[in-house]
């Protein structure tokens, strides 16, 4: 493959190797004298060439700096990764925190984006980067880290009675139901704290309910309630991943 033609000035010469002649690799090179009149061709001892793969440099862009659990896909994650080199850097970029991948970019034009699977980081605080691969012409890079907040999901406490009215001594009867359901998407976890209250008496906790699967339910055991007009309130008292909530209040009768 002809690099380039030198025209000889007082035997000698120079010229430039035009920009992406070669792919980047290893390769040996010589020169060919074609010879004149009163001088016979010639060629060089071959000489090794390397063509280093161009530099890259990778940007990372967050449409928003803080999204709430459960609803990441809001979050769109874009990639562009520039050099100087002639030619535009193929391959994919790993968007991810701290080893982990979030989502994944394959370019096209030098940039792409990727949306965040939602319930994919806990609520916290992180470091986002943008890594790129490489390609055959371009080396990897990866990009300065971006802040994202994910913040704790609203929630939504419901509360079921299986009766409205009860027999003091008979409460067993009655089954507490609670429902806790998120903003968006995930599970909560964590305990729900159940409370009867009446005029001129302290809230008394007639049960704490473990959720499981975002639900659970309790039995008002006997006597726990002498016999008067009560208001329930179920109140869940959050987790990682999400905020605390209060149902609205549910009457209850506990009669002689």
């Amino acid at each position: 493959t002809t690099l380039c033609t030198i025209s000889l000035s007082a035997g000698t010469g120079t010229c430039v190797v035009p920009a992406a002649k070669l792919p980047p690799g290893s390769y040996q090179v010589a020169a060919a004298y074609h010879g004149d009149r009163n001088f016979a061709s010639s060629q060089s001892t071959a000489q090794t060439l390397t063509v280093a793969r161009a530099s890259s440099s990778t940007g990372l862009a967050l449409s928003s700096v803080t999204v709430t659990y459960g609803n990441e896909q809001i979050e769109v994650f874009t990639a562009a990764v520039v050099s100087q080199a002639p030619r535009t850097p193929t391959g994919t970029v790993t968007v991810a925190e701290s080893g982990m991948t979030l989502c994944s970019i394959t370019l096209s034009a030098g940039t792409g984006t990727c949306a965040m699977p939602a319930t994919k980081l806990p609520a916290g605080s992180y470091r986002v980067t943008a890594a790129y691969s490489g390609d055959t012409t371009y080396a990897a890079s990866v990009s300065v880290a971006q802040a994202l907040t994910i913040a704790r999901a609203p929630t939504t406490t419901a509360l079921k009675l299986s009766t409205i009215a009860v027999t003091y001594g008979h409460e067993n009867a009655e089954t507490l139901t609670v429902h806790v359901l998120p903003q968006h998407s995930g599970t909560p976890a964590g305990k729900v704290t159940i409370k009867a209250s009446r005029p001129s008496h302290q809230p008394l906790i007639v049960c704490t309910i473990t959720l499981s699967s975002g639900t659970g339910k309790c039995t008002l055991h006997a006597r726990t309630l002498r016999p008067g007009k009560y208001t329930l309130i179920a109140s869940y008292g959050g987790g990682i991943d999400f905020n605390p909530s209060a149902s609205p209040k549910k009457a209850l009768t506990v009669s002689k």
